[in-house]
């Protein structure tokens, strides 16, 4: 379930009152359009990052370079699109500028991308060195988020495994007792009933002796 400050809860919502506040159904619904991912912080910075190095301008060493990926025709919407469309983060391509970029000064394209400022023979910027610096906390495999965030998942689900078994086995037990208080019941009713039948068989044969 789902609770109106948006958090998972394994809260049972039997009351009406519990169930009004369970807004399981509209929180999956609007799910359905943004994502389930939508609003977690891991993400959040992952997508602000790469619209940061998306959108920045970058060094070159030759006056004919490039230093932004929209001199060759990459960018989140052409100039005078709507906030609604640049906001959606999705690139466009306009292919006749970067063909032509590639054609005209592949070399610049190159080093827009990649390219060593301080001629060390390393790679140290670009966007394409911005976007895989920006990943590695993600993606590395030891202590990377993603990986972090699969293993407390894995954490989550795992000791929910063992409360349900916890439960499971409670119920169980109190199964059992519950029988086995019936079945006392069961007994002292139908010793109840024996010496009942007894009273009364011992109480007609005195009135008859009268």
């Amino acid at each position: 379930a789902v609770d109106r400050d948006g958090k998972l809860t394994d809260k049972d919502f039997t009351s009406d009152q519990d169930r009004a506040a369970d807004i399981s159904k509209d929180y999956f619904k609007a799910k359905e359009k943004t994502g389930l991912l939508a609003g977690d912080n891991a993400v959040l910075r992952l997508s602000s990052g790469l619209k940061t190095i998306i959108s920045g301008a970058y060094p070159n060493r030759k006056e004919t370079g490039f230093r932004t990926l929209a001199e060759i025709g990459i960018s989140t919407g052409q100039i005078g699109s709507s906030w609604e469309k640049i906001q959606e983060g999705i690139l466009q391509i306009d292919e006749e500028m970067l063909t032509k970029a590639l054609n005209e000064n592949p070399e610049a394209v190159k080093e827009l991308f990649a390219t060593d400022i301080n001629q060390d023979a390393i790679t140290d910027e670009g966007v394409g060195f911005r976007i895989l610096e920006h990943m590695k906390p993600y993606t590395q495999f030891t202590g990377g988020i993603v990986n972090s965030k699969i293993k407390l998942l894995e954490d989550n689900i795992s000791d929910n495994k063992k409360k349900i078994k916890n439960h499971e086995t409670h119920m169980l037990a109190y199964e059992s007792k519950l029988k086995q208080r019936f079945l006392y019941m069961e007994q002292g009713v139908g010793k109840n009933k024996s010496v009942g039948n007894y009273l009364q068989n011992n109480l007609r044969g005195a009135q008859r002796g009268e």
